[in-house]
C-alpha cells in the first residue's frame, strides 16, 4: 500500500491533468466556435461575452491548434510518435503566429496575417489591423505553445523553462 505521502502527490498529480484536459477542452470549444462564427457571420460565437470584441480568426486557430496539442500530449503523445510529431507541429504553428503577430505589433511591419482568414468580413470593420490579435494574446500563445514544445527536453533547467513560460502565460492572461 502506497504511503500517504505518495498517494497524495498521486491525487494532485491526477487532479492537475484533469485540469489541463479541461482546459484543453475549453481552447479547442472556443476555437472552434469563434471560427464558426466568423465563417458563418454569427457574432455571438466570435465573443465570450456580448459587448466584448470579438476573437480574432488568427486568435481562434491558435486556441485551436494549442488545445489539440495539449489534448494529444496528455494522452500519451510522447509514447506514440506520429501523436507527438502533430502535436509538435501544432505548437509550434502557434508558436510562429504569436512571434508573427508580435513581429507585426512591435516593428510595424505588416505580414498580412490578418488577412488569411475571413478577409471580406473583417475589411469592413473600421481599425487599422481588424484581424490582427492583441499582443498579450500573441505573447501569451507564444508562451504556452513554447512551453509545449520545451516538454520534449528531460532536463532540469528546461523543466524549469517550461514552468516559468506557463506561469508568465499565466499572469499575462490574468493582467
Amino acid at each position: 500500500m502506497p504511503s500517504p505521502a505518495v498517494a497524495s502527490t498521486s491525487s494532485r498529480a491526477f487532479t492537475c491533468q484533469r485540469v489541463a484536459r479541461v482546459n484543453a477542452s475549453i481552447a479547442i470549444i472556443v476555437g472552434a466556435l469563434a471560427l464558426v462564427g466568423w465563417w458563418l457571420g454569427i457574432p455571438a460565437f466570435t465573443s465570450l461575452f456580448m459587448g466584448l470584441a470579438p476573437m480574432k480568426p488568427n486568435s481562434a486557430v491558435s486556441f485551436l491548434c494549442t488545445g489539440l496539442a495539449l489534448q494529444l500530449i496528455l494522452s500519451g503523445a510522447k509514447a506514440r510518435p506520429f501523436g507527438n510529431i502533430v502535436a509538435n507541429v501544432l505548437a509550434a504553428f502557434g508558436v510562429l503566429i504569436g512571434l508573427a503577430t508580435l513581429i507585426e505589433h512591435g516593428s510595424g511591419l505588416d505580414l498580412r496575417l490578418d488577412d488569411v482568414l475571413f478577409h471580406s468580413t473583417l475589411a469592413t470593420k473600421n481599425f487599422l489591423h481588424p484581424g490582427r490579435m492583441a499582443a498579450s494574446t500573441a505573447l501569451g500563445l507564444l508562451l504556452l505553445n513554447g512551453s509545449l514544445l520545451l516538454r520534449n527536453f528531460e532536463d532540469y533547467g528546461r523543466r524549469a523553462l517550461l514552468e516559468l513560460l506557463s506561469l508568465l502565460a499565466v499572469v499575462i492572461g490574468l493582467v
